[in-house]
């Protein structure tokens, strides 16, 4: 859509609820809250450094005692579909992008960002820039501790695993987003390596149940 009244393309995404109440309450909201946090914390992280869109407006209508919500952000033009990863068969240009991946996330963290769900449908790959979006549930933080940059790191491991495993060159999509990450950083590397054993873990679990 556009706003009327300056013609800015806009992105409206429907807010949802997550994991089990997806399934009971789906869009159903007793309140506006949850959408106006996002854009307050988009709003902070975007003036802090972080490559994620540029809030506009939130679009709530009611119905009965819920509210049905969207929340709308400047709309950033792909360079290709939502997810790169399942884009595209060139893998040149699936390296290329995973490494700018990296580098946006590595942004997003330094700029004290938070990310709840942290996979490759939400990194938006445009021509020149990768953009973090979904921030529903976000949080702009002072600082982002190494344990919770890892735990964040194996989030997005974990939905390679789950959603691109048929991937021929999985392995090297891997490395290659902690090389852009990393960035040459050896000291950050040491700190996230001293928290990785009890997210292997984690991911174990997870892996378990998923196969379940």
């Amino acid at each position: 859509m556009e706003l009327p009244t300056s013609r800015t393309p806009v992105h409206l995404r429907p807010l949802r609820h997550g994991g089990w109440l997806r399934a009971v309450t789906g869009r159903r909201f007793l309140g506006t809250a949850r959408s106006t946090a996002e854009l307050e914390t988009t709003k902070k992280l975007r003036a802090a450094g972080a490559p994620v869109p540029e809030p506009v407006l939130v679009v709530a209508r009611r119905r009965g005692i819920f509210w049905h919500i969207e929340v709308g952000t400047r709309f950033v033009e792909p360079s290709t579909a939502h997810d790169w990863l399942l884009a595209t068969a060139d893998s040149s240009r699936i390296i290329e992008a995973t490494l700018a991946a990296g580098h946006a996330v590595r942004s997003f963290h330094d700029a004290g960002g938070s990310h709840r769900d942290l996979h490759a449908g939400n990194l938006l790959v445009g021509a020149d820039t990768v953009t973090v979006v979904d921030l529903d549930g976000a949080r702009c933080l002072e600082t982002i501790p190494p344990a919770r940059r890892m735990r964040e790191l194996m989030r997005f491991e974990r939905s390679l695993l789950k959603h691109h495993r048929s991937q021929p060159r999985l392995e090297d999509i891997r490395s290659t987003f902690m090389e852009g990450y990393l960035h040459g950083d050896a000291e950050l590397r040491d700190q996230l390596a001293r928290h990785a054993a009890r997210e292997r873990i984690r991911s174990a679990v997870h892996a378990l149940i998923w196969r379940n």
